[in-house]
Protein backbone atom coordinates (compact mmCIF):
# COMPACT_ATOMS: atom_id res chain seq x y z
CA UNK A 1 0.00 0.00 0.00
CA UNK A 2 1.65 2.86 -1.25
CA UNK A 3 0.96 6.45 -0.84
CA UNK A 4 -0.34 8.74 -4.33
CA UNK A 5 -1.18 12.18 -5.37
CA UNK A 6 -4.66 11.28 -4.00
CA UNK A 7 -3.53 10.73 -0.25
CA UNK A 8 -5.19 13.12 2.34
CA UNK A 9 -3.37 13.71 5.48
CA UNK A 10 -5.41 14.13 8.89
CA UNK A 11 -4.21 16.06 11.89
CA UNK A 12 -4.43 14.12 15.00
CA UNK A 13 -3.59 15.16 18.73
CA UNK A 14 -1.81 11.82 19.62
CA UNK A 15 0.15 10.79 16.38
CA UNK A 16 0.12 14.12 14.54
CA UNK A 17 -0.64 13.84 10.82
CA UNK A 18 -1.58 10.50 9.37
CA UNK A 19 -1.26 9.81 6.03
CA UNK A 20 -4.52 8.26 4.45
CA UNK A 21 -4.15 6.73 0.95
CA UNK A 22 -7.02 6.86 -1.35
CA UNK A 23 -7.76 3.02 -0.82
CA UNK A 24 -8.02 3.68 2.60
CA UNK A 25 -10.26 6.73 2.13
CA UNK A 26 -12.89 5.60 0.30
CA UNK A 27 -13.27 3.14 3.53
CA UNK A 28 -13.32 6.13 5.54
CA UNK A 29 -15.91 7.80 3.41
CA UNK A 30 -18.87 5.51 4.34
CA UNK A 31 -22.04 5.67 6.55
CA UNK A 32 -20.63 2.30 8.04
CA UNK A 33 -17.11 4.12 9.27
CA UNK A 34 -18.73 7.70 9.66
CA UNK A 35 -20.68 6.13 12.50
CA UNK A 36 -18.03 5.89 14.73
CA UNK A 37 -18.04 9.72 15.41
CA UNK A 38 -21.24 8.90 17.23
CA UNK A 39 -19.93 6.44 19.39
CA UNK A 40 -17.97 7.75 22.61
CA UNK A 41 -14.96 5.90 22.96
CA UNK A 42 -15.28 5.17 26.49
CA UNK A 43 -19.05 5.46 26.73
CA UNK A 44 -20.13 5.90 30.14
CA UNK A 45 -16.73 7.41 31.52
CA UNK A 46 -17.83 10.52 29.78
CA UNK A 47 -20.34 10.95 32.32
CA UNK A 48 -17.43 10.71 35.31
CA UNK A 49 -14.31 12.36 33.57
CA UNK A 50 -15.81 15.15 30.95
CA UNK A 51 -12.30 15.34 28.86
CA UNK A 52 -13.46 11.64 27.74
CA UNK A 53 -15.31 13.28 24.49
CA UNK A 54 -13.10 11.70 22.05
CA UNK A 55 -15.00 9.03 19.61
CA UNK A 56 -13.90 5.72 18.55
CA UNK A 57 -13.78 7.32 14.99
CA UNK A 58 -10.48 8.88 15.89
CA UNK A 59 -9.10 5.94 18.01
CA UNK A 60 -9.97 3.26 15.03
CA UNK A 61 -7.85 6.21 12.87
CA UNK A 62 -5.30 5.68 15.49
CA UNK A 63 -4.86 1.87 15.10
CA UNK A 64 -5.03 2.22 11.79
CA UNK A 65 -2.05 4.14 11.58
CA UNK A 66 0.37 2.39 14.13
CA UNK A 67 -1.21 -0.82 12.48
CA UNK A 68 0.78 0.33 8.97
CA UNK A 69 3.60 1.78 11.00
CA UNK A 70 3.94 -1.87 12.19
CA UNK A 71 3.85 -3.62 9.23
CA UNK A 72 6.43 -0.85 7.42
CA UNK A 73 8.69 -1.81 10.11
CA UNK A 74 8.72 -5.17 9.17
CA UNK A 75 9.19 -4.84 5.49
CA UNK A 76 12.01 -2.45 6.27
CA UNK A 77 13.31 -4.29 8.87
CA UNK A 78 13.23 -7.96 7.87
CA UNK A 79 13.13 -8.61 4.10
CA UNK A 80 12.76 -12.22 4.96
CA UNK A 81 9.27 -11.78 5.74
CA UNK A 82 8.58 -10.95 2.16
CA UNK A 83 5.82 -8.07 3.40
CA UNK A 84 3.66 -7.55 0.65
CA UNK A 85 1.25 -5.03 -0.29
CA UNK A 86 -2.00 -6.51 0.27
CA UNK A 87 -0.72 -7.49 3.66
CA UNK A 88 0.12 -4.36 4.68
CA UNK A 89 -3.26 -3.18 3.28
CA UNK A 90 -5.71 -5.87 4.93
CA UNK A 91 -3.63 -5.40 8.59
CA UNK A 92 -4.02 -1.96 7.76
CA UNK A 93 -7.56 -1.94 7.30
CA UNK A 94 -8.27 -4.64 9.97
CA UNK A 95 -6.98 -1.57 12.30
CA UNK A 96 -9.59 0.56 10.53
CA UNK A 97 -12.45 -1.06 11.05
CA UNK A 98 -11.81 -3.55 14.45
CA UNK A 99 -14.40 -1.15 16.72
CA UNK A 100 -16.71 -0.65 13.92
CA UNK A 101 -19.06 -3.31 15.49
CA UNK A 102 -19.67 -1.33 18.42
CA UNK A 103 -23.25 -0.77 19.50
CA UNK A 104 -24.52 2.46 21.95
CA UNK A 105 -22.23 2.95 24.94
CA UNK A 106 -20.13 0.25 23.84
CA UNK A 107 -19.97 -2.76 26.51
CA UNK A 108 -22.73 -1.34 27.95
CA UNK A 109 -24.76 -2.65 24.96
CA UNK A 110 -22.61 -5.40 24.44
CA UNK A 111 -22.21 -6.99 28.27
CA UNK A 112 -25.33 -6.43 29.96
CA UNK A 113 -28.37 -4.54 28.18
CA UNK A 114 -28.02 -7.36 25.19
CA UNK A 115 -27.59 -10.47 27.16
CA UNK A 116 -30.15 -9.46 29.52
CA UNK A 117 -32.84 -8.84 26.84
CA UNK A 118 -31.58 -11.61 24.38
CA UNK A 119 -30.18 -14.17 27.11
CA UNK A 120 -27.52 -14.80 24.65
CA UNK A 121 -23.77 -13.62 24.14
CA UNK A 122 -23.22 -10.49 22.67
CA UNK A 123 -19.46 -9.52 20.88
CA UNK A 124 -19.08 -6.90 18.97
CA UNK A 125 -15.88 -7.90 17.16
CA UNK A 126 -19.08 -10.78 15.42
CA UNK A 127 -21.02 -7.70 14.32
CA UNK A 128 -17.49 -5.88 13.30
CA UNK A 129 -17.25 -8.42 10.77
CA UNK A 130 -20.90 -8.46 9.70
CA UNK A 131 -20.54 -4.46 9.01
CA UNK A 132 -17.22 -5.25 6.88
CA UNK A 133 -18.89 -7.12 4.70
CA UNK A 134 -21.67 -5.04 4.20
CA UNK A 135 -19.33 -2.10 4.11
CA UNK A 136 -17.44 -3.38 0.93
CA UNK A 137 -20.34 -4.74 -0.99
CA UNK A 138 -22.89 -1.75 -0.23
CA UNK A 139 -20.30 0.85 -1.43
CA UNK A 140 -18.51 -0.96 -4.03
CA UNK A 141 -15.36 -1.39 -2.76
CA UNK A 142 -13.99 -4.21 -4.67
CA UNK A 143 -11.80 -6.34 -3.01
CA UNK A 144 -11.13 -9.81 -3.30
CA UNK A 145 -12.44 -13.09 -0.97
CA UNK A 146 -9.17 -13.67 0.25
CA UNK A 147 -8.04 -10.12 1.42
CA UNK A 148 -11.61 -10.23 3.05
CA UNK A 149 -11.64 -12.94 5.24
CA UNK A 150 -7.88 -12.26 6.05
CA UNK A 151 -9.48 -8.80 7.55
CA UNK A 152 -12.39 -10.38 9.25
CA UNK A 153 -10.16 -12.97 10.47
CA UNK A 154 -7.95 -9.99 12.07
CA UNK A 155 -10.65 -8.51 13.80
CA UNK A 156 -11.88 -11.40 15.14
CA UNK A 157 -9.22 -14.17 15.20
CA UNK A 158 -11.29 -16.51 17.61
CA UNK A 159 -14.26 -16.87 15.01
CA UNK A 160 -11.80 -17.42 11.93
CA UNK A 161 -9.68 -19.97 13.15
CA UNK A 162 -9.26 -22.12 9.47
CA UNK A 163 -7.90 -18.58 8.46
CA UNK A 164 -5.67 -18.13 11.60
CA UNK A 165 -4.55 -22.10 10.74
CA UNK A 166 -3.94 -21.23 7.25
CA UNK A 167 -1.60 -18.16 8.03
CA UNK A 168 0.16 -20.13 10.43
CA UNK A 169 0.87 -23.13 7.81
CA UNK A 170 2.21 -20.20 5.63
CA UNK A 171 4.15 -18.82 8.59
CA UNK A 172 2.64 -15.47 9.04
CA UNK A 173 0.30 -16.13 11.96
CA UNK A 174 2.33 -12.87 13.14
CA UNK A 175 -0.07 -11.06 11.33
CA UNK A 176 -2.68 -11.93 14.21
CA UNK A 177 -0.95 -9.99 16.87
CA UNK A 178 -1.25 -6.91 15.32
CA UNK A 179 -4.29 -5.10 15.77
CA UNK A 180 -5.96 -8.51 18.28
CA UNK A 181 -3.24 -10.10 19.98
CA UNK A 182 -4.79 -13.25 22.28
CA UNK A 183 -1.38 -14.46 22.63
CA UNK A 184 0.04 -11.93 25.15
CA UNK A 185 -2.36 -8.46 24.52
CA UNK A 186 0.51 -6.59 23.23
CA UNK A 187 -1.26 -4.77 20.07
CA UNK A 188 -1.77 -1.81 18.34
CA UNK A 189 -5.02 -1.33 19.78
CA UNK A 190 -3.90 -1.13 23.26
CA UNK A 191 -1.13 1.47 22.21
CA UNK A 192 -3.67 3.91 20.77
CA UNK A 193 -6.58 3.17 23.63
CA UNK A 194 -3.71 3.89 26.30
CA UNK A 195 -2.60 7.59 24.57
CA UNK A 196 -5.75 8.69 23.38
CA UNK A 197 -7.46 8.24 26.68
CA UNK A 198 -4.45 9.18 29.27
CA UNK A 199 -4.45 12.23 26.88
CA UNK A 200 -7.70 13.26 27.03
CA UNK A 201 -7.97 12.80 30.31
CA UNK A 202 -4.81 14.64 31.46
CA UNK A 203 -3.61 11.58 32.96
CA UNK A 204 0.62 11.11 32.64
CA UNK A 205 1.50 7.26 31.61
CA UNK A 206 5.27 6.07 31.77
CA UNK A 207 4.58 3.72 28.81
CA UNK A 208 6.22 4.60 25.36
CA UNK A 209 4.18 2.68 22.49
CA UNK A 210 7.23 3.55 20.27
CA UNK A 211 10.01 2.22 21.84
CA UNK A 212 8.23 -0.83 21.81
CA UNK A 213 7.48 -0.16 18.11
CA UNK A 214 11.25 0.05 17.03
CA UNK A 215 12.57 -2.50 19.01
CA UNK A 216 10.66 -5.80 17.67
CA UNK A 217 11.04 -8.57 15.56
CA UNK A 218 9.29 -11.18 14.19
CA UNK A 219 11.37 -14.84 14.88
CA UNK A 220 9.74 -17.98 14.74
CA UNK A 221 6.69 -16.69 13.17
CA UNK A 222 5.83 -14.45 16.36
CA UNK A 223 6.07 -10.61 17.76
CA UNK A 224 9.19 -10.52 19.61
CA UNK A 225 11.02 -7.56 21.64
CA UNK A 226 14.02 -6.79 21.88
CA UNK A 227 15.23 -8.02 26.20
CA UNK A 228 16.03 -3.91 26.74
CA UNK A 229 12.14 -3.49 26.52
CA UNK A 230 11.18 -5.96 28.93
CA UNK A 231 10.38 -3.32 31.76
CA UNK A 232 8.31 -1.44 29.02
CA UNK A 233 5.99 -4.71 28.13
CA UNK A 234 5.95 -4.68 32.21
CA UNK A 235 4.69 -1.44 32.17
CA UNK A 236 2.09 -2.21 29.53
CA UNK A 237 0.71 -4.09 31.28
CA UNK A 238 0.42 -2.28 34.51
CA UNK A 239 -0.41 0.97 32.54
CA UNK A 240 -3.21 -1.24 31.22
CA UNK A 241 -4.21 -1.87 34.92
CA UNK A 242 -3.66 1.75 36.08
CA UNK A 243 -6.41 2.76 34.02
CA UNK A 244 -9.12 0.29 34.58
CA UNK A 245 -8.74 1.18 38.10
CA UNK A 246 -8.35 4.42 37.62
CA UNK A 247 -11.08 5.07 34.92
CA UNK A 248 -12.69 1.80 33.65
CA UNK A 249 -14.14 0.72 36.60
CA UNK A 250 -15.15 3.98 38.22
CA UNK A 251 -18.15 3.15 40.50
CA UNK A 252 -19.91 6.18 39.55
CA UNK A 253 -19.04 5.19 35.80
CA UNK A 254 -20.75 2.07 36.41
CA UNK A 255 -24.02 4.07 37.78
CA UNK A 256 -24.67 5.07 35.09
CA UNK A 257 -24.38 2.54 32.95
CA UNK A 258 -26.35 0.58 34.52
CA UNK A 259 -29.18 2.98 34.55
CA UNK A 260 -28.36 3.29 30.25
CA UNK A 261 -28.50 -0.38 30.80
CA UNK A 262 -32.33 -0.04 32.27
CA UNK A 263 -33.01 3.29 29.29
CA UNK A 264 -32.73 0.45 26.82
CA UNK A 265 -34.17 -2.24 28.37
CA UNK A 266 -37.51 -0.34 28.91
CA UNK A 267 -37.22 1.36 25.29
CA UNK A 268 -36.44 -1.87 23.42
CA UNK A 269 -40.22 -2.61 22.25
CA UNK A 270 -40.75 0.53 20.90
CA UNK A 271 -37.18 1.13 19.60
CA UNK A 272 -36.72 -2.29 18.61
CA UNK A 273 -33.40 -2.31 19.33
CA UNK A 274 -32.22 -6.05 19.66
CA UNK A 275 -34.05 -6.57 16.04
CA UNK A 276 -31.72 -4.31 15.02
CA UNK A 277 -29.12 -7.12 15.75
CA UNK A 278 -30.58 -9.33 12.47
CA UNK A 279 -29.28 -6.35 9.61
CA UNK A 280 -26.31 -4.54 9.35
CA UNK A 281 -27.89 -1.57 7.58
CA UNK A 282 -30.45 -1.43 10.55
CA UNK A 283 -27.82 -2.14 12.91
CA UNK A 284 -26.08 1.58 11.32
CA UNK A 285 -28.84 3.37 13.50
CA UNK A 286 -27.79 2.27 16.91
CA UNK A 287 -25.10 5.03 18.08
CA UNK A 288 -24.97 7.51 21.94
CA UNK A 289 -27.87 9.39 20.23
CA UNK A 290 -30.48 6.72 21.20
CA UNK A 291 -30.73 8.41 24.16
CA UNK A 292 -31.86 11.53 22.76
CA UNK A 293 -34.20 9.78 20.49
CA UNK A 294 -35.61 8.20 23.54
CA UNK A 295 -36.25 11.18 25.57
CA UNK A 296 -37.97 13.33 22.84
CA UNK A 297 -39.83 10.01 21.66
CA UNK A 298 -43.73 10.24 22.07
CA UNK A 299 -46.31 8.88 24.25
CA UNK A 300 -49.67 9.30 24.04
CA UNK A 301 -50.80 6.35 21.76
CA UNK A 302 -51.86 4.12 23.96
CA UNK A 303 -49.07 1.46 22.75
CA UNK A 304 -48.63 -1.27 25.35
CA UNK A 305 -44.82 -0.07 24.99
CA UNK A 306 -45.38 3.47 26.43
CA UNK A 307 -45.68 2.40 30.18
CA UNK A 308 -42.17 1.45 29.82
CA UNK A 309 -40.74 3.87 27.72
CA UNK A 310 -42.09 6.34 30.51
CA UNK A 311 -40.22 4.87 32.71
CA UNK A 312 -37.23 5.23 30.33
CA UNK A 313 -37.83 9.00 29.81
CA UNK A 314 -37.72 9.47 33.66
CA UNK A 315 -34.86 7.67 33.77
CA UNK A 316 -33.06 10.05 31.58
CA UNK A 317 -34.06 13.06 33.56
CA UNK A 318 -32.52 11.18 36.64
CA UNK A 319 -29.44 10.78 34.89
CA UNK A 320 -29.15 14.36 33.68
CA UNK A 321 -30.00 15.43 37.50
CA UNK A 322 -27.39 13.68 38.69
CA UNK A 323 -29.48 11.38 40.53
CA UNK A 324 -28.04 8.04 40.10
CA UNK A 325 -28.08 4.80 41.15
CA UNK A 326 -26.06 4.68 44.38
CA UNK A 327 -23.01 2.51 45.50
CA UNK A 328 -23.89 1.46 49.15
CA UNK A 329 -20.64 -0.82 49.22
CA UNK A 330 -16.85 -1.52 48.22
CA UNK A 331 -14.81 -4.28 49.02
CA UNK A 332 -11.56 -5.20 46.72
CA UNK A 333 -11.73 -9.07 47.03
CA UNK A 334 -8.22 -11.09 46.26
CA UNK A 335 -9.17 -13.17 43.35
CA UNK A 336 -8.83 -16.65 45.61
CA UNK A 337 -11.62 -15.71 47.49
CA UNK A 338 -13.80 -15.64 44.82
CA UNK A 339 -13.04 -18.83 43.20
CA UNK A 340 -13.35 -20.67 46.44
CA UNK A 341 -17.13 -18.68 46.53
CA UNK A 342 -17.25 -19.79 42.52
CA UNK A 343 -16.94 -23.60 43.45
CA UNK A 344 -19.56 -23.14 46.05
CA UNK A 345 -22.08 -21.49 43.44
CA UNK A 346 -20.94 -24.55 41.15
CA UNK A 347 -21.34 -27.49 43.86
CA UNK A 348 -25.05 -25.91 45.53
CA UNK A 349 -26.80 -24.44 42.77
CA UNK A 350 -28.58 -26.89 41.14
CA UNK A 351 -30.38 -25.03 38.68
CA UNK A 352 -30.77 -25.24 35.00
CA UNK A 353 -28.81 -22.08 34.04
CA UNK A 354 -25.66 -23.21 35.40
CA UNK A 355 -26.11 -26.91 34.07
CA UNK A 356 -27.03 -25.45 30.50
CA UNK A 357 -23.01 -23.43 30.92
CA UNK A 358 -20.79 -26.24 31.38
CA UNK A 359 -20.00 -27.62 28.58
CA UNK A 360 -18.72 -31.04 29.93
CA UNK A 361 -20.88 -34.51 31.00
CA UNK A 362 -23.93 -33.99 33.16
CA UNK A 363 -22.33 -36.97 35.22
CA UNK A 364 -18.66 -34.60 35.89
CA UNK A 365 -18.51 -33.17 39.36
CA UNK A 366 -19.67 -29.49 39.43
CA UNK A 367 -16.53 -28.17 40.56
CA UNK A 368 -14.73 -29.67 37.84
CA UNK A 369 -16.76 -28.66 35.37
CA UNK A 370 -15.14 -25.65 34.38
CA UNK A 371 -12.15 -23.66 35.07
CA UNK A 372 -12.96 -20.06 34.21
CA UNK A 373 -15.00 -17.96 36.74
CA UNK A 374 -18.30 -16.47 35.55
CA UNK A 375 -18.33 -13.19 36.66
CA UNK A 376 -21.75 -12.76 35.73
CA UNK A 377 -22.86 -15.97 37.59
CA UNK A 378 -21.65 -14.69 40.56
CA UNK A 379 -23.22 -11.23 40.06
CA UNK A 380 -26.65 -13.21 40.14
CA UNK A 381 -26.01 -15.65 42.94
CA UNK A 382 -24.41 -12.66 45.31
CA UNK A 383 -27.48 -10.27 44.35
CA UNK A 384 -30.39 -12.52 45.42
CA UNK A 385 -28.71 -13.75 48.49
CA UNK A 386 -27.94 -10.20 49.35
CA UNK A 387 -31.90 -9.24 48.43
CA UNK A 388 -32.60 -12.01 50.96
CA UNK A 389 -29.93 -10.55 53.40
CA UNK A 390 -32.01 -6.86 52.99
CA UNK A 391 -35.37 -8.78 53.57
CA UNK A 392 -34.57 -10.08 56.38
CA UNK A 393 -32.74 -7.52 58.11
CA UNK A 394 -35.64 -5.02 57.07
CA UNK A 395 -38.01 -7.63 58.73
CA UNK A 396 -39.66 -8.40 55.33
CA UNK A 397 -38.90 -4.88 54.20
CA UNK A 398 -41.57 -3.28 56.73
CA UNK A 399 -38.96 -0.71 57.55
CA UNK A 400 -39.63 0.45 53.98
CA UNK A 401 -42.80 0.40 54.47
CA UNK A 402 -43.35 -1.20 51.26
CA UNK A 403 -42.14 -4.43 49.35
CA UNK A 404 -38.71 -3.26 47.45
CA UNK A 405 -38.14 -5.40 44.09
CA UNK A 406 -36.05 -7.76 43.36
CA UNK A 407 -34.54 -5.69 40.63
CA UNK A 408 -33.89 -2.36 43.20
CA UNK A 409 -30.68 -4.06 44.39
CA UNK A 410 -27.53 -4.39 41.53
CA UNK A 411 -24.11 -6.32 42.21
CA UNK A 412 -20.82 -5.63 40.57
CA UNK A 413 -18.24 -7.96 39.95
CA UNK A 414 -15.36 -7.04 38.18
CA UNK A 415 -12.09 -8.80 37.72
CA UNK A 416 -9.20 -6.12 37.40
CA UNK A 417 -6.03 -8.01 35.68
CA UNK A 418 -3.09 -7.07 33.01
CA UNK A 419 -5.10 -8.62 30.99
CA UNK A 420 -5.28 -12.62 30.83
CA UNK A 421 -7.06 -14.29 33.63
CA UNK A 422 -5.31 -17.58 33.88
CA UNK A 423 -1.68 -16.21 34.35
CA UNK A 424 0.68 -13.25 34.23
CA UNK A 425 0.56 -12.57 30.40
CA UNK A 426 4.62 -11.78 30.42
CA UNK A 427 5.11 -15.25 30.26
CA UNK A 428 3.81 -15.61 26.92
CA UNK A 429 6.58 -12.41 25.71
CA UNK A 430 9.44 -13.35 23.69
CA UNK A 431 12.68 -11.59 24.25
CA UNK A 432 15.87 -11.83 21.91
CA UNK A 433 18.84 -9.74 22.18
CA UNK A 434 21.61 -7.86 19.89
CA UNK A 435 24.07 -10.76 19.94
CA UNK A 436 21.09 -13.53 18.42
CA UNK A 437 18.88 -11.89 17.13
CA UNK A 438 17.19 -14.47 15.52
CA UNK A 439 16.47 -15.78 18.78
CA UNK A 440 14.42 -15.45 21.06
CA UNK A 441 12.80 -16.56 24.87
CA UNK A 442 10.51 -15.84 27.39
CA UNK A 443 11.66 -13.88 30.28
CA UNK A 444 10.71 -14.39 34.23
CA UNK A 445 9.17 -11.56 35.75
CA UNK A 446 11.44 -11.74 38.69
CA UNK A 447 14.33 -11.29 36.19
CA UNK A 448 12.57 -7.52 35.13
CA UNK A 449 11.33 -6.33 38.34
CA UNK A 450 10.83 -7.89 41.42
CA UNK A 451 8.47 -5.26 42.83
CA UNK A 452 5.62 -7.25 40.81
CA UNK A 453 4.38 -10.80 41.82
CA UNK A 454 4.05 -13.10 38.91
CA UNK A 455 1.40 -15.23 40.79
CA UNK A 456 -0.51 -12.24 41.60
CA UNK A 457 -1.90 -11.05 38.56
CA UNK A 458 -5.43 -9.48 38.86
CA UNK A 459 -7.44 -8.46 42.08
CA UNK A 460 -11.67 -8.45 41.84
CA UNK A 461 -14.01 -5.24 42.48
CA UNK A 462 -16.81 -6.10 44.35
CA UNK A 463 -19.84 -3.04 44.78
CA UNK A 464 -23.67 -3.18 45.86
CA UNK A 465 -25.65 -0.17 44.51
CA UNK A 466 -29.49 0.60 45.09
CA UNK A 467 -31.62 2.30 42.58
CA UNK A 468 -33.38 4.63 44.90
CA UNK A 469 -30.79 6.65 47.42
CA UNK A 470 -33.92 6.76 50.36
CA UNK A 471 -32.90 3.48 50.88
CA UNK A 472 -29.18 4.11 50.95
CA UNK A 473 -28.30 3.78 54.72
CA UNK A 474 -30.10 0.68 55.61
CA UNK A 475 -28.53 -0.89 52.28
CA UNK A 476 -24.74 -0.01 53.77
CA UNK A 477 -25.71 -1.78 57.16
CA UNK A 478 -26.80 -4.79 55.36
CA UNK A 479 -23.86 -4.63 52.99
CA UNK A 480 -21.28 -5.20 56.15
CA UNK A 481 -23.50 -7.53 57.60
CA UNK A 482 -23.43 -9.62 54.04
CA UNK A 483 -19.82 -9.27 53.84
CA UNK A 484 -19.49 -10.42 57.08
CA UNK A 485 -21.74 -13.30 56.16
CA UNK A 486 -19.99 -14.33 52.99
CA UNK A 487 -16.83 -13.88 54.83
CA UNK A 488 -15.23 -11.87 52.07
CA UNK A 489 -14.25 -9.36 55.07
CA UNK A 490 -12.16 -9.92 58.51
CA UNK A 491 -11.57 -7.13 60.82
CA UNK A 492 -7.89 -5.83 62.44
CA UNK A 493 -7.57 -5.72 65.92
CA UNK A 494 -9.12 -1.91 65.71
CA UNK A 495 -12.43 -3.82 64.18
CA UNK A 496 -11.66 -1.77 60.54
CA UNK A 497 -13.04 -4.20 57.81
CA UNK A 498 -10.45 -5.68 55.65
CA UNK A 499 -10.73 -7.52 52.40
CA UNK A 500 -10.11 -11.32 53.67
CA UNK A 501 -7.54 -12.80 50.88
CA UNK A 502 -5.90 -16.19 50.42
CA UNK A 503 -2.59 -16.79 48.69
CA UNK A 504 -2.92 -16.82 45.16
CA UNK A 505 -0.82 -19.96 45.00
CA UNK A 506 -3.73 -21.58 47.18
CA UNK A 507 -6.38 -21.61 44.30
CA UNK A 508 -4.48 -21.24 41.15
CA UNK A 509 -4.64 -24.54 40.48
CA UNK A 510 -8.50 -25.09 41.12
CA UNK A 511 -9.93 -22.43 39.18
CA UNK A 512 -8.56 -19.26 37.37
Amino acid sequence: MQPNGNSIFIADDVHDIIEVPEEIKCIIDTQEFQRLRELKQLGTTYYVFPGASHNRFEHSLGVYYLARQLMLHFRSHQAELSVSDEEIFCVSVAGLLHDIGHGPFSHVFDNDFVPFITNQPFRHESMSVKLIHHLFKANNIKIDDASLQLICALVSPSTHPHIVQQYKVMKKYYLFQIIANEDNGIDVDKFDYFLRDSHNLSLNIAFKHTRLLTHCRVIDDRICFHEKTSYDVQLLYSTRYDLFKRVYSHKTSHAVALMICDILRWSNKRFQITAKLEKAEDYLELTDGILHRIQYAKIGNNEPSDVELEKAKKLIVRLHKRDLYKCIGYVLLDASVVAQHFLRILEHDASDDVDQKCAVSPKTPRAQRRTKIDYKLIQKKWAADFYDCLRRETDDFKEFGFKLERDEVMCQVMSLSYGMEQTHPIENVYFYNSKTPNIASPAALHQITQIYDQQRFKEVIFRMYVKDKRYVEQCQRTFKIFCDAKKLVSHDQNNESISLGLSPKTMRGICK
